[in-house]
């Protein structure tokens, strides 16, 4: 050992599934010792000053202290670092126990974890061993039993092991980390060890986008090819927007033969269709309801899925029951049409284009669109940046009548 250290760190790439022993640098034990002075410097050099807790380029590091391992007494800590969703400022906590000296012993002074992992995981350390195994069969236990199931599933009763339980899988900001009778629990170490995307890692949003806009123009082509002769062929007005689906399709549909079965299915996929797309739709809403107002799922579902069925039902009855009822001059389904389809929609997609082009590190949104693409990350980058901006804000002008 050098100075008490191994000399080496284990680098984990969850997003690319990569383990790597990385031989460090002497000069920064000499310059901020050991654990929280090396994780410190970790942080300060690989996560930018925008990155999010959640986000893959966040760095959870796992270091020992500089006399861990070794027959100093009272030297077991080990301190976990990491950017705090409480804070979102560099945080760390300490935890004792064997953990640290069981890792110094295996011959790694720290564990450094970025990226994401499309499913539950646990590292197992065995000396030279090192392997990313799937934990997806402990989800929903706690950290008691989570450890000693770990045990078992490895033969290794005397194992040291480091988990989280309930509530850092679902990033409840205060979760800690939990091994022996000891735990890392200040700031929210638990819910950044937790963090797990939606979508697989190889997954490639280029290439889910084109085929989402292909599949959806082309269905949207479909569409027209069905509705519109029935709309010329009966004289409606194919003008009349949203409400040529609620108005002028059922007046179609009863007059040509079997119209009745072709409008009942007809709505009932149109039903499924709005169910499924509000499920994608709600989702924002709820897990910001989640994080932010710290609501449970369930009720966070129940408020986001009342307040559209509200909605939902104002836009029914305005056909109806408040046609006559006409703020600044519209219904309140055109006034809800006008604000969505030609205000929220272009501004959204306003605000998307630009978190995603000038706000998100440059490496974030290259790792999420293809680390490969090269030139087409680039072309994508500057349309971006310059094109669609531009591009949205006429639409958004010539909506609401401004060109």
């Amino acid at each position: 050992m050098r100075y008490a250290e191994t000399g080496f760190n284990l680098e984990i790439d969850l997003t690319r599934g990569s383990i790597e022993r990385v031989a460090t640098d002497p000069r920064l034990t000499e310059l901020h010792l050991g654990g929280l002075g090396t994780n410190a410097r970790l942080l300060w050099d690989r996560t930018p000053p925008e990155v999010e807790p959640f986000s893959p380029d966040n760095v959870l590091v796992f270091g020992t202290g500089l006399l861990a391992g070794t027959p100093a007494p009272g030297t077991n800590r080990t301190v976990v670092s990491a950017i705090s969703p409480q804070t979102r400022l560099f945080a760390f906590s300490m935890m004792g126990g064997f953990w640290g000296p069981e890792l110094k012993h295996a011959g790694y002074d720290k564990v450094v974890i970025r990226g994401k992992s499309p499913e539950l995981v646990y590292l197992w350390i065995k000396d030279d061993v090192v392997e990313i195994r799937d934990a997806s069969h402990f989800k929903g236990l706690g950290t008691l039993e989570t450890a000693e199931l770990i045990r078992q599933e490895l033969d290794e009763p005397g194992a040291a092991v480091a988990s989280i339980g309930l509530a850092g899988e679902n990033r409840v900001f205060y979760a800690s980390i939990e091994q022996g009778r000891s735990s890392a629990s200040r700031l929210g170490m638990g819910a950044v060890m937790a963090y797990g995307a939606y979508l697989p890692a190889e997954t490639s949003i280029a290439r889910i986008s084109i085929a989402v806009v292909c599949a959806d123009t082309g269905i949207a082509i479909l569409a027209g090819l069905v509705i519109f002769p029935i709309v010329f062929a009966n004289g409606l007005d194919p003008a009349t927007g949203p409400g040529l689906i609620f108005q002028s399709l059922p007046l179609a549909f009863g007059q040509i033969p079997g119209g009745v079965i072709i409008s009942v299915l007809f709505f009932l996929l149109l039903t499924f269709a709005a169910w499924t797309s509000a499920i994608s739709l709600m989702e924002p809403a709820v897990a910001w309801l989640i994080e932010a107002r710290e609501l449970s799922r369930a009720s966070a579902a129940i408020f986001v899925g009342g307040t559209i069925w509200l909605l939902g039902f104002l836009s029914i009855w305005s056909f109806n029951l408040l046609e006559d009822f006409q703020p600044f001059g519209r219904t309140i389904f055109d006034n809800l049409d006008l604000l969505t389809a030609n205000i929220m929609l272009p501004l959204g997609g306003l605000a998307i284009v630009f978190f995603s082009a000038w706000v998100m590190c440059r490496n974030s949104s290259a790792d999420e669109l293809d680390p490969d693409s090269g030139a087409g990350y680039q072309a994508w980058r500057f349309a971006a940046r310059f094109i669609a901006p531009v591009a949205v804000i006429i639409i958004f002008l010539n909506a609401i009548g401004l060109l």
